[in-house]
Parts: structure tokens; C-alpha cells; sequence
């Protein structure tokens, strides 16, 4: 985990400010705690000054010499945030090439090998980066950046243009202190996650102006004329796996799965995993009981006293069957109004449940018991349809069987935690797009002004109908993203690297074509991850039917923090803006008296005290 910024002026009547960049670094220092170091480009073009910033968190090379921006021999200059996990092998192949290296980092393996494939470097890398190379030194001749963001956005990449340059960075103050103006809020941006839980639809961010390079996708930024061009490198496509047989793709998965922990365990410094006690994070450690020769250390949250989101005996299983060290951390006793407040700071874009508190804790144990890096289970319901929500459009792909239909429902009640009364409600509101977003919007007008709702009156909340499209959108899409977005800012917050083993993407691409049989199987979530645990020994635990993962007593946090300070002053501050005379309605679900929660924390720990509203 590593933080990146970048400052490009292209009209020298417009020059840098060197001491806000170094304000705007300050900024990400936690996500680099090792070294920082500021560099300014010597540019051909005499109009043209540029400004690179980077934090490291050392990972493989701890020496001095792995420290960026780094720079090849060609006078390219690179920052770079995310990890490579087949650069060993990637270095090779240059070395038959007759490339040198000086260190022993992927970094300088992107260099080297943009110089020796240019865009299509990209292609060859397995793992997860952001970065930007500066390149005034190639065959076309042309003065340019060439950024780049991993297929999934499992790293983020934040960018705001204007006619003068452009500023990018990997989390969102750094620019807000580049532009040192007063905080515009996108109502439109914002109105989604008030009333849909929406985010990261598209580029845009709820900050105007800051945009979001999408996943997947390249950009080149032309250092003469200031025009920036996208093209996407990496899709999610279909692909035939009809020749294979059961026996066969469960042994493909077991390859890929225990492969992408392996080179995920690659490190000069000890790799943690983290363990839930359910499906996802068990897999992991059993398939890194199988490649790894030291067994890893697995961290679990605990509840004593508290069965409904409690794990720790399910976990503990797992660990003593795997041969894991285990480190049981308990959440309830920190300090709550403190640390979500680090929490909002660090996530700079709403969340949607305190969940996030438990995993910021278990984060800060692991930082505190001397780890940079650790694995987790991340994705692994969006590729192998673990959320009930997914059974809808299960049921939907065998409507032409009624028979077939009533036999699926029953066993869905039987082997998940959905009582039948509760899978209808599931299917009118996951099925029906009328029926969610109409409730959706009457919970919102209790609370939400007229501002809010004229914003979400312009946008629809529809799930695909077809299963195969509504996963493509899960993996693609913002729910993945959210997800991500939540897990770079946690561990990042602590200088930790957190490395979602699920997301190797030709895992990825397998899954998504998977026969729908070993996602869903009578009843069954994530079919063939329970078939792979039962294989291991882990009866008991491939074959739960409660999901629990991070979870959180939300409701007795919420009081409690409110409680502890006043937040009604606040909520007068906002009414204008964003609520309406009802914000303290006794009748608000939970779920939204968060939401007004988090804004309003939001809007303290991101300075909007003195705010602009867009709408468009």
C-alpha cells in the first residue's frame, strides 16, 4: 500500500504551488509510512512544470532503492500504488530481453516493461496497481502521461482536470488541498447514496470536479494540447467451460484459488489473513495451509456474549484444523465515537453500516501486532453468488418449470437462512424495480429534502433480470467497487496492504463463467467453495447456512455515539442543505438514521462547514 500525487501545470502562467503539494502529500502519509519524497520533472517542454509525490509502504526491496518516484534510464519517471504479483516472472521474461534490473521491486519491472510493450504492458500483469508514468521519451515522439488502474479498481485513482492541467492522487483531500477552494458537493452524486445506497456509478465522485478512473481502463494525458483519451484494456467476458465436467472444474478452481494465495504470500515482509469463520475466508486458509511452508497468522473478531453476529468458535475450527496461528480481536472495546471518526476521515465518501468499525478494529490489530500486509476474503460472494439477493434471479432463470420452481424455493428456506415469508419479500423487492424504489423513495421523503429527491427523481435503481448480466454488474460495477473503496481506505488508514485473494482475475473470469450449478445448487450459495472446503475436512463449516462476515450490534453503536455528542446542531446545519423538518422522525429505519449519521460526520471530518451544492 502506497499513496501517489501528481500535479501537472501545461501553461507556465499557471505554476505549482510547492508548498500546498507538500500539504496536499502530507495528506496520504499514512498510506506510505516508510519513506515520502517529492520530485519535480525536468520537462522538455518549456510551459510545462510537473510535480510527483509518493509515500511508500516497502513491501518487497525495503531498501532506499525501491523508493519512488522512481526513475528508469530512458528518463521516465513512474509513481506507482498497488502490487504486481508475477513480477518475478515478468522480470525474467525482460532479462531474456536483455533488459538490467538495479533493484528488487515491481516498480521497476512496470518500467521496463511499458518500455518493451508500451500500453499493452498492462496486459501481462497479474495483481492490483494505480500509477502514472511521466513520458517524454518514445518512438511517436509525444509528450504524455500514461496512467493506468487495474482491471477490478481494487486501487483507487482520483483526477481533476482543467484547462490549465491536471491533478490526480490516490485518495480525494490531497486534492482538495491542490485547489484550495471551498468544498462542492454533487447533490446528484449524493442523492444516490441517500435514498438508492448508490455509489460509484460512474466517474464522478460527490466532490464536483474530482473524478474517478474507472477499472479496467488506461488514460493518456497529452503534455502539449492538455487533452486526456480513455481506453479500456480489460472486460469481463463470456467463455465457454462446457467441456469441462464437474470433477474437473472444481480441480481448476483448487489450482487458481491456491495459486493466487501463493503469489499473493509473496513478501519481504510477513503476510497476515484474515478469518471470519465463514465460506470465503476459509477457503483462503485452507489453501494456505496447502501452498505455504510457514503457516500464516489469522486474525477474527469476537463478540462474547452475543451468538447472532459472534463467529470466533467457527474461526477457531478453521485455524486448529489449518495449523494457524490465531488473534482474537474484540471490537466493543474501543473507544467508538473516537475511532469512527478516523474511520469517516480515512473513508472520505459515505459507508453504509458500521460492519466498517468491525473491520477498522481487526485492522488496527494487525498493524499493532507488527504486520504490513495481510489477505482477505474480499469478493468472493459477488463471484460464487453468495447474498441471498442473487436467489431472485436464480428462481427467475427456471420460471419455465413451476415444478422445478416450488422444489428450489423450499430448499433455499431449508439451507440458507430465509424463512419462505422472508424469500417473498426478497423477490418482490429484488424482482420488482417498482416496488424497491418506491419504498426506497418513501423512506427518503421523511427525512430528505426537496433538493435530494428532485436529484433521485432523474435516476433509476433496476437490477438485471437475466443472472449472468446482474453478476457482470456486481463484479464491474459499484458494488464491487464500494467494497474495495472500504477495504483501501481501512487498511491503508494503519499503513497496512490488504490483498483480496478472490480477485486474481483469471479467478475471476472463471468464476464469472461457471455453470450457474456451482454457484447454486439445492439451495446452496457458493456451491463449489463449499464442495472445495468439504474436500479439505471442513464439514461443519461448508456447509452453514448463516452468512455473518463483519458484522456489527449497529443499532446499540448508533445510540451510543449519539448519545456520547449532541448531533442536533449539526442536523440544524444541514437541514437547508440536505434535510427536511422530519430528519428526527421517530419511524426512520435504522438504516437511514446512519445515513444521516455519516453525512453529518462526514461533513465535519471533510470541511464542509461551508459547502456549495450542484445539482444538475
Amino acid at each position: 500500500m502506497c499513496g501517489l500525487v501528481g500535479s501537472v501545470k501545461i501553461k507556465s502562467s499557471d505554476p505549482i504551488s510547492e508548498s500546498r503539494f507538500k500539504e496536499a502529500l502530507d495528506e496520504i502519509i499514512h498510506r506510505g509510512p516508510d519513506h515520502s519524497e517529492i520530485y519535480k520533472c525536468k520537462s522538455s517542454l518549456p510551459t510545462v512544470s510537473i510535480l510527483l509525490g509518493h509515500a511508500r509502504l516497502s513491501i518487497f526491496d525495503l531498501s532506499s532503492a525501491g523508493n519512488q518516484p522512481m526513475l528508469d534510464d530512458k528518463g521516465r519517471i513512474i509513481v506507482y500504488n498497488g502490487e504486481i504479483f508475477n513480477w518475478p516472472e515478468i522480470r525474467h521474461e525482460l532479462e531474456q530481453f536483455g533488459y538490467v534490473f538495479k533493484t528488487n521491486t515491481d516498480t521497476e519491472v512496470i518500467l521496463h516493461a511499458y518500455d518493451m510493450w508500451g500500453e499493452e504492458c498492462v496486459n501481462h500483469f497479474n495483481g492490483f496497481w494505480a500509477f502514472v508514468i511521466v513520458d517524454e521519451n518514445n518512438e511517436d515522439n509525444k509528450k504524455r502521461l500514461f496512467i493506468s488502474r487495474d482491471r477490478l479498481g481494487i486501487k483507487p485513482f482520483y483526477y481533476r482536470l482543467s484547462d490549465t492541467g491536471i491533478d490526480f492522487s490516490s485518495e480525494i483531500m490531497p486534492l482538495l488541498k491542490l485547489d484550495n477552494k471551498k468544498v462542492t458537493v454533487n447533490c446528484n452524486e449524493l442523492a444516490s447514496y441517500l435514498i438508492y445506497n448508490k455509489l460509484h456509478e460512474s466517474s464522478s465522485t460527490i466532490y464536483e470536479g474530482i473524478n474517478e478512473l474507472q477499472p479496467g481502463f488506461n488514460a493518456v494525458y497529452d503534455l502539449v494540447n492538455g487533452n486526456i483519451t480513455f481506453a479500456r484494456y480489460w472486460e469481463l467476458e463470456l467463455s465457454n467451460l462446457s467441456e469441462f465436467n464437474e470433477e474437473l472444474l472444481l480441480e481448476k478452481f483448487s489450482e487458481l484459488i491456491e495459486d493466487s494465495v501463493r503469489i499473493r504470500f509473496r513478501s519481504d515482509r510477513e503476510v497476515a489473513l484474515t478469518l471470519s469463520g465463514g465460506v470465503d475466508s476459509s477457503v483462503l486458509a485452507v489453501a494456505a495451509s496447502r501452498v505455504l511452508d510457514t503457516k500464516p497468522v489469522a486474525f477474527t473478531s469476537h463478540f462474547p456474549g452475543n451468538d447472532k453476529i459472534d463467529e470466533t468458535s467457527y474461526a477457531k475450527q478453521v485455524a486448529n484444523h489449518c495449523g494457524l496461528k490465531h488473534v482474537i480481536v474484540t471490537p466493543d472495546i474501543m473507544d467508538l465515537e473516537l475511532e469512527e471518526k478516523y474511520l469517516t476521515r480515512h473513508q472520505e465518501l459515505p459507508y453504509i453500516s458500521f460492519s466498517m468499525l468491525v473491520n477498522w478494529a481487526v485492522n488496527k490489530e494487525i498493524k499493532n501486532s507488527g504486520f504490513s500486509v495481510y489477505m482477505t476474503g474480499q469478493g468472493g460472494d459477488e463471484l460464487f453468488l453468495g447474498y441471498e439477493r442473487y436467489y431472485v434471479n436464480y428462481l427467475r432463470s427456471i420460471l419455465n418449470n413451476p415444478i422445478r420452481l416450488i422444489i428450489e424455493a423450499f430448499k433455499i428456506t431449508k439451507n440458507s437462512r430465509l424463512s419462505l415469508s422472508n424469500l417473498i419479500f426478497y423477490t418482490g423487492y429484488f424482482g420488482i424495480d417498482w416496488i424497491r424504489n418506491a419504498r426506497l423513495l418513501s423512506e427518503g421523503k421523511k427525512v430528505f429534502n426537496d433538493k435530494v429527491l428532485k436529484c433521485v427523481s432523474k435516476r433509476k435503481n433496476n437490477i438485471p433480470k437475466n443472472i449472468k448480466d446482474y453478476q457482470h454488474n456486481e463484479i464491474t460495477g459499484s458494488q464491487l467497487q464500494r467494497l474495495m473503496r472500504y477495504d483501501d481506505r481501512t487498511s491503508s488508514a494503519f499503513g497496512l496492504e490488504s490483498r483480496p485473494a478472490f480477485l486474481d482475475h483469471r479467478l475471476v473470469e472463471f468464476a464469472y463463467n461457471l455453470p450457474l450449478s456451482l454457484k447454486i445448487r439445492n439451495g446452496w450459495t457458493k456451491y463449489i467453495l463449499r464442495k472445495y472446503l468439504e474436500n479439505a475436512g471442513l464439514d461443519d463449516i461448508a456447509w452453514r447456512k448463516h452468512k455473518l462476515g463483519y458484522n456489527a450490534p449497529t443499532e446499540q453503536w448508533l445510540d451510543k455515539i449519539i448519545k456520547e455528542k449532541n448531533y442536533d446542531l449539526m442536523k440544524r446545519k444541514l437541514s437547508n442543505i440536505l434535510l427536511n423538518d422530519n430528519f428526527n422522525n421517530a419511524s426512520i429505519r435504522n438504516e437511514t438514521r446512519f445515513k444521516i449519521f455519516n453525512i453529518l460526520r462526514l461533513s465535519e471530518e471533510m470541511n464542509w462547514s461551508e459547502i456549495n451544492i450542484s445539482i444538475k
